[in-house]
């Protein structure tokens, strides 16, 4: 029942209900379970939860009854009023998603046949964290694609945001994709050949993913340059209000009382 109301609307589960039943595993060989990661987004109540194994009580039978808690967890959002709040958090998810997921596909690609479906659920471990996290500092994606996204508000007008623009588009197509290789490697269906399965889905996902490399590395150059501009124009404008504070006038003109 849990799991059922979990499960988003292309009918994937979270990563939790893998990692608690990885944790239930263990336990079952008397070994102690290895706690879930990161946190989990309700879409229904709007809030963050730790999800943890709690304990699991084994009767006479050998059977066992597992108890997992759900932890409430305020978010850590940036106040994304503010165009430095939405740039910054814009850019640490940016570096982000190039040190755990870009820099990964080496290694997928590196893996073994028999060990790819793992690195490809890996993959998809790796990016729901990330995207956990942008909707835990407040960048929640707009309900229409066509409308235009926060980060792409907070940009001048210039070459610049039109990229911005173009690239979260067709990520979002990539994302689909990847969301499909990730369904796919999860499937239990023993007539299905697992090892090829987990293969055709590093396949493509190193595709999706290559795409990225450079436009990675731009999209973060020009946050870098769009923060610093406005960092700029911040600090111009407090020097302003310093210098006509000690001469005792008016930044809009005319002498103080």
């Amino acid at each position: 029942m849990i799991k059922a109301r979990c499960t988003d609307e292309d009918g994937n589960e979270p990563v939790w209900v893998s990692e608690v039943e990885a944790a239930a595993e263990r336990v079952s060989i008397d070994n102690d379970p290895k706690q879930p990661e990161g946190l989990h987004f309700v879409k229904n109540d709007n809030r963050f939860y730790r999800v943890v194994f709690a304990r699991c009580d084994t009767y006479t039978s050998g059977s066992r009854l597992c108890y997992i808690l759900f932890l409430p967890r305020s978010p850590r959002n940036f106040d994304v009023r503010e165009r430095t709040s939405i740039l910054l958090s814009s850019l640490i998810l940016s570096i982000r998603f190039r040190q755990r997921i870009l820099a990964f596909t080496e290694d997928l690609q590196a893996l073994p046949r028999k060990d790819k479906i793992n690195g490809v659920l890996e993959i998809e471990k790796r990016l729901l964290q990330i995207e956990t996290e942008s909707v835990e500092f407040g960048l929640q994606m707009p309900a229409d694609v066509h409308e235009e996204f926060p980060v792409v508000k907070v940009f001048r007008e210039g070459k610049n945001k039109p990229f911005v623009q173009q690239s979260i588009v067709s990520w979002l197509g990539s994302r689909r994709v990847l969301a499909d290789a990730f369904k796919k490697a999860r499937i239990a269906d023993p007539s299905v050949d697992r090892i090829q399965l987990g293969v055709e889905g590093a396949d493509i996902v190193v595709k999706e993913l290559k795409r990225y490399q450079q436009v990675n590395g731009e999209f973060i150059q020009v946050l870098t340059e769009e923060l610093l501009f406005l960092e700029k124009v911040a600090g111009r404008s407090r020097r302003n209000r310093a210098g006509a504070a000690s001469t005792g006038v008016s930044p809009v003109g005319g002498k103080g009382a």
